[in-house]
């Protein structure tokens, strides 16, 4: 934490610092941090108190999921001639004895 004093709007003083890791201050509770000036002494400048230390957890998607979401998905290929025709390897629906389409793929997986 940086503390600065505000002397004009583009203008800032360094009052002091303090630092403290998350888990200290959740562990510990502390509520109060004493600032520091930039070599490190201990000034009597004052100190940072915190009023309360919490976390407020931020789900991610998979979380939801491990939670027991459900979700409906719903998937639609394309079999129109604008793609191209299946025989001509520069056709999005192109099957060659050994390349399967990304459509085909797509539905062996989601089977």
């Amino acid at each position: 934490f940086t503390c600065k004093h505000w002397k004009s709007f583009d203008t800032a003083v360094v009052i002091g610092k303090a630092s403290a890791s998350v888990r200290s201050l959740l562990k510990d509770k502390k509520s109060s941090l004493d600032l520091t000036s930039d070599d490190g002494m201990k000034l009597p400048n004052g100190a940072l108190h915190f009023l309360s230390v919490g976390s407020i957890p931020i789900y991610s998607f998979v979380d939801y999921l491990k939670g027991g979401c459900e979700l409906s998905v719903m998937v639609a290929v394309d079999f129109t001639c604008s793609n191209g025709h299946p025989s001509k390897p520069d056709s999005l629906h192109y099957n060659g004895p050994t390349v399967r389409n990304f459509s085909t793929v797509y539905i062996y997986y989601f089977q």
